[in-house]
């Protein structure tokens, strides 16, 4: 008896029926993530001037030390003014150079440029000519960086406007109403029941190794050697509570990829096409896959159904929330943040713990109805539940002031 095909290439064959779709498409291992639509026209090869590649090849060696997507970014800025000089060589650039390119890009703005675009570019070519100005026989552009430097007008804050995510009993909606019918399905559901878990971002969920995680412990490491990680950072995250819902469908997709042969160096979450060879004797661990395209079609997948589209790290919006609905003591809340991997409780709310207008006036709404009770109150008013205090004290006096009122208030409310 001859086994023809696998369940992986069973039910990616039988998806590809189904959906009148090319076989050639369901070789995800070599599928490049969607392009993004975008009006950046690109940079044409022919124009650019070789005279400064060796020098940009210098600095690609010192920026180094940074994210490969953050060098590329920059590398995009860097050429594209190269691009508006007709490639002239950098050692031959004047100020005038410099002021006509930030001229150009201010009316470039709102046609191929959007203001957070603008600011970027610059931000790039100003730490560019820095550099470049302390190398030798280039100190004559010292001044190009002040040269750029956008109108007050440009450097203005925007409004921020809050990002969407759904609240944790949402997201275990979702993530129950995502099919379980195919291998790739399930691996659909344990990676968007992973980002609320771990608090990963995409790239790092799709990097995880089965040794990374502890399931008894409940706990996975962030490494920042062998994943791809913001800045290198390794840390341990706890699994985060009120995941309940997530981590059966998460335990399940565990069991299942060990019992198709995966070890403790595979990739947790493998290419199908890599996963169906699990079983083949003497093989080298299945490594991760090469983007994290399946992370973001999973939620994709996940919000198909939902009021509107959640991006990967809406898990981690989700997660601030949730922690900040939760989290009593300022102990517990340096605990949430550094969970997420943040070396700061500053970092976790100024950027994740958005607070619009609305909510606002909203919060302040309640301050008037409700005569918020401070957490020093509210251990008083225990204490004299609890008969810890002393009639006749002044602390006695005032815990009974306190819970007299909040009688009060609730009798008023009744009414």
């Amino acid at each position: 008896m001859t086994k023809l095909l696998g369940e992986t290439e069973y039910d990616k064959l039988r998806s590809a029926l189904e959906t009148n779709t090319s076989l050639g498409s369901i070789v995800e291992d070599y599928t490049r993530a969607q392009a993004c639509i975008g009006k950046d026209k690109g940079i044409a090869p022919d124009r650019l001037s070789r005279a400064n590649d060796r020098l940009l090849y210098s600095w690609i060696k010192y920026a180094g030390r940074y994210d490969p997507k953050t060098v590329n970014a920059h590398l995009i800025s860097i050429r594209a003014f190269e691009v508006f000089v007709g490639g002239k060589p950098f050692v031959d650039l004047t100020r005038e150079d410099a002021a006509a390119w930030r001229d150009h890009i201010i009316r470039s703005r709102g046609d191929d440029l959007s203001l957070g675009t603008l600011r970027q570019r610059v931000s790039h070519l100003r730490l560019f000519f820095g550099w470049l100005s302390k190398q030798p026989h280039y100190a004559h552009l010292a001044a190009l960086p002040d040269y750029v430097v956008l109108p007050r007008r440009f450097q203005a804050k925007s409004e921020t406007v809050p990002r969407a995510f759904p609240t944790i009993d949402e997201a275990a909606e979702m993530l129950d109403r995502m099919s379980s019918a195919t291998l790739k399905d399930r691996r659909a559901r344990a990676l968007f029941a992973f980002a609320f878990i771990s608090g990963f971002r995409a790239d790092a969920l799709t990097t995880v190794r089965l040794h990374h995680v502890d399931m008894t412990g409940h706990r996975v490491r962030h490494d920042g050697k062998l994943m791809r990680t913001k800045n290198g950072k390794s840390f341990i995250s706890n699994w985060f509570p009120r995941t309940e819902p997530f981590r059966q469908v998460f335990e399940d997709w565990v069991m299942e990829i060990e019992e198709l042969g995966l070890g403790p160096d595979d990739a947790l979450f493998p290419g199908l096409r890599a996963l169906s060879q699990a079983r083949t004797p003497n093989r080298e661990p299945i490594p991760p896959m090469a983007s994290a395209a399946a992370v973001t079609e999973a939620f994709r997948l996940a919000s198909s159904d939902a009021a509107r589209r959640y991006s990967p790290h809406a898990a981690r919006h989700t997660l601030v929330h949730l922690g900040d609905q939760i989290c009593r003591t300022s102990e517990e809340r340096k605990a949430w943040s550094l969970n997420l991997g943040h070396s700061s409780e500053a970092v976790t709310w100024t950027h994740y713990g958005k607070v619009n207008d609305e909510r606002k006036d909203a919060i302040f709404e309640a301050f008037e109805d409700n005569a918020p009770t401070t957490s020093d109150e509210i251990s008083l008013m225990l204490a004299y539940h609890e008969h810890q205090l002393v009639r006749g004290t002044p602390e006695f006096t005032r815990a009974e002031a306190l819970v007299e009122n909040r009688r009060d208030m609730q009798r008023q409310r009744k009414r």
